[in-house]
């Protein structure tokens, strides 16, 4: 069974670090939103990491994997506390998984129960 670990990019690579990972046969998600900014043309959306300097990974083995992983172009480190790795509960990468829209986190998305409106 494969556990989900974070795992830290280096400054605004994540998009390469993904990429990378993705071409060693790796499973990863990188979690994103449109962000709009402006600039002298108007205005323009862009994909933005929702955790900006982190993204998951998902292997059977880390002790096996971690070496491809650290010396992939883009990663930084495998996060831990201490001596024990962080891992990501299933759950949660399928929650934000169930609230993409065209592959993005939708930050309107709602959900009416009851009558009411909920915001997730």
């Amino acid at each position: 069974m494969s556990n989900w670990y974070v795992v830290q990019t280096k400054n605004l690579k994540e998009f390469i670090a993904v990429e990378n990972l993705v071409n060693q046969n790796f499973t990863v998600y990188l979690p994103v939103f449109d962000k709009t900014i402006s600039n002298k043309y108007g205005f323009k959306n862009i994909k933005t990491p929702l955790f900006p300097g982190y993204i998951f990974v998902s292997t059977k083995s880390l002790n096996k994997t971690w070496h491809k992983i650290n010396y992939t172009r883009g990663v930084r480190k495998r996060v831990s506390f201490g001596k024990y790795i962080a891992t990501i509960d299933k759950n949660f990468i399928n929650y934000l998984k169930k609230i993409e829209v065209n592959g993005k986190i939708c930050s309107s998305k709602y959900r009416a129960k009851s009558g009411s409106t909920k915001f997730l």
